[in-house]
């Protein structure tokens, strides 16, 4: 798992900048178009992750939890 599944939390603060950019260069329409299908993708990306993040820190607590 390592340092893949913190790749995938890297995406989302990088969309302010490219949601400015296509408000500023493309047609109200399109822009919300673009925008609603980027924030599609990024949600099929963050999901998975943070399931995986929370999954593996409640098999560490279970881990730490049981007697020797």
């Amino acid at each position: 798992m390592g340092i893949f599944v913190f790749l995938l939390l890297v995406p989302p603060p990088t969309t302010w900048p490219v949601a400015h950019l296509a408000t500023q260069r493309l047609h109200p329409r399109t822009a919300t178009g673009f925008l609603t299908g980027m924030a599609t993708v990024l949600t099929a990306c963050s999901t998975p992750c943070l399931a995986l993040l929370s999954a593996l820190t409640l098999l560490l607590l279970l881990h730490a939890a049981t007697p020797v």
